[in-house]
């Protein structure tokens, strides 16, 4: 095996996520190049990768602007130029992580005589010459689906399981910066994400920081991109812990920049997101609240804790019949978070 593509386009949890195919392939074919192609974000994950022998990055925001903006030349110019470096791959074998037809397209497009699908559909199983089915998870492990995919591909690997990303050098040294060593390491939390479904109470984010910072004489710091500033603030400010209690969202929009910061937590607690998968990644312990989904229930054996009331409806995913009471969310109490995170941090060394 001389080159070998994957393509999982977004999003940020799931390229988190799906890096876990690299190990597996790198020691399955030590020599092979391994080449990824993602979207804008997605790049900005695996920059640190150095398992990968090349990053071809689809400028996503770039070309819905240009679309948007009727520039369909040019459009079509950046599409046929990233169409011929993959072409220019020659790979033995294509990898669609995705199973959408969009990324089935461009493992198609590579010419590879051999193309395996995960899960793959919207007719994007026509184009591959192997589909993984990965159905259900009984265990509740952690990337089921990708471990299944790798379990396909390199069936006589036995080694533990992990995901494949890491921060710049670049951006682990400016996160030594910030929080430098000699100092107790800060508790992130990761409040948000695109779903309200998936949120928990700004009031019980803002009772579990102001007892980190009571109870552990530990900081607390909140993450999440720029449009969340806001609501981070309030959370800050309902705390009642003054400066103890910083608000990262919006201030380090850059994604490799946040992976940094994350290996310099002492632990963190998040919703459903792509910060807390990554923090896990990152070998960070964190405590991660489920509702309306329930990606996986086992992290073994990275340093993680799921807090998941089960309900009849659940999971709901993107259509909740609670009449937006997110009943699975209220039953996650202050108690239970906290005393999960102060049984990581016992065992922490920063």
């Amino acid at each position: 095996m001389k080159d070998i593509l994957i393509v999982r386009l977004s999003a940020i949890g799931d390229v988190v996520m799906s890096s876990a195919i690299l190990p597996p392939l790198r020691r399955k074919w030590p020599q092979a190049r391994i080449h990824w192609l993602t979207e804008d974000m997605g790049g900005e994950v695996l920059a640190g990768c150095t398992e990968l022998t090349s990053l071809i990055v689809i400028p996503r925001r770039r070309w819905k602007k240009l679309l948007a903006e009727r520039h369909y030349l040019q459009f079509w110019r950046e599409v046929r130029a990233v169409r011929g470096k993959i072409r220019d791959l020659h790979p033995d074998l294509a990898i669609d992580a995705q199973g959408l037809l969009r990324s089935a397209l461009w493992a198609w497009t590579s010419g590879a005589k051999r193309r395996v699908g995960l899960r793959s559909h919207e007719g994007a199983q026509f184009l591959m010459n192997e589909v993984v089915k990965a159905e259900g998870n009984p265990t509740g492990r952690m990337c089921n689906e990708y471990r299944a995919l790798t379990e396909y591909l390199a069936p006589e690997d036995k080694e533990p399981f992990s995901m494949c990303v890491a921060p710049t050098a670049e951006a682990l040294a400016a996160a030594t910066e910030a929080i430098p060593d000699g100092l107790p390491a800060p508790v992130f939390l990761f409040p948000f994400t695109t779903r309200p479904q998936k949120h928990w109470f700004a009031e019980r984010w803002a009772e579990l920081a102001a007892r980190i910072v009571k109870e552990t004489g530990r900081g607390v710091w909140i993450l999440g991109g720029p449009a969340d500033e806001a609501a981070a603030q309030a959370i800050a400010q309902a705390s009642g812990a003054g400066s103890a209690v910083r608000v990262v969202a919006g201030k380090t929009s850059n994604i490799a920049d946040k992976m940094g910061l994350l290996t310099r937590a002492s632990a963190a607690v998040g919703v459903d997101t792509g910060l807390s998968h990554m923090a896990l990644a990152l070998k960070t312990p964190t405590v991660v609240l489920f509702g309306s989904t329930c990606g996986y229930t086992d992290t073994t054996p990275l340093p993680g804790t799921i807090l998941y009331e089960k309900m009849p409806c659940s999971p709901c995913h993107r259509h909740p019949t609670c009449g937006n009471d997110f009943t699975c969310m209220r039953r996650i109490g202050v108690d239970a978070v906290f005393q999960s995170l102060t049984a990581h941090l016992r065992n922490s060394k920063t």
